[in-house]
Order: structure tokens, then sequence, then C-alpha cells
């Protein structure tokens, strides 16, 4: 049982590490299109990224390329995400034990 919950562990570890990498991606790309007027990145991929984990990477894009950071809508629905993310491991982990 402790070997499968080691992998689990690791294997979580390494989908947010990937997610993120994704979403730092995303929102990099999206902010060169904004800087060059080009058709950008729909709010709802960004979204599904960080829903999907990558909601850390997220959080280093939009502190260090200053990108989405005003937008109210937008900021409510990443916040709740984080919420989402930080409820589900606390009962993960909680059920774990």
């Amino acid at each position: 049982m402790a070997v499968l919950f080691f992998n689990v562990k690791k294997l979580i570890f390494v989908w947010y590490i990937i997610t993120s990498l994704i979403s730092f991606i995303f929102y990099w790309h999206d902010k060169n299109k904004a800087k060059n007027g080009e058709w950008r990145t729909f709010e709802e991929t960004l979204h599904t990224i960080d829903m999907l984990g990558g909601w850390i990477g997220a959080s280093f894009a939009q502190k260090f390329l200053n990108h989405k950071t005003s937008k109210g809508t937008f900021r409510t629905r990443f916040y709740l995400n984080i919420l989402f993310h930080i409820v589900g491991a606390s009962i993960a982990i909680f059920m774990m034990t």
C-alpha cells in the first residue's frame, strides 16, 4: 500500500509540473499575441488548462508576465480553480490517511 501511495504522489507531482509548464507557455504565448495585436487564446482554454492542474504555472505567468491580472471575471474564475484544487487535495490527503 505504501508503494502505491508513493507512486500516486509521484504521478500527481509530475502531472502538476507538466500542466504548469504547459499553462505558463500558453499564458506567455497569449501575452505575446496581445502585444502584437493578434488573435488571442480563448480565456476558456486558459481556464481549462488551469483546472487540469496548471494553475501553479499560471500563477507564475501572471506574476512574471503581468498578464491577466486586471480582468475581474478572469481572476475570480482563476481563484475558484485554485480553491477547487486546494479542497480536492485536502480531501484526497484526508482519505489516504
